[in-house]
């Protein structure tokens, strides 16, 4: 997302991207559209990131290392 929205405001500068060169927000509606679906793919993939670093450092207990089960909470009376 942050190449694509770098690329699009390269692209609608003097001498353009590779010599490749946009206007404002033509084609229309197709820039418009593509600048709100990148910007919030950017936002809610911060948000994720950021949710999931705040999750990993709260923390409910101690890592689990890959390929190890994890216990169950609920305990099965066996007969």
């Amino acid at each position: 997302s942050v190449g694509t929205l770098i690329a699009f405001g390269l692209t609608r500068r003097p001498g353009g991207l590779f010599n490749f060169q946009e206007r404002g927000l033509q084609p229309a509606p197709q820039a418009l559209i593509a600048l709100l679906a990148e910007a919030s793919a950017l936002i809610f993939l911060t948000a994720a990131l950021v949710l999931d670093r705040l999750d990993r450092r709260v923390g409910s207990g101690p890592p689990v290392p890959p390929g190890r089960p994890v216990p169950a909470l609920a305990r099965i009376r066996h007969r």
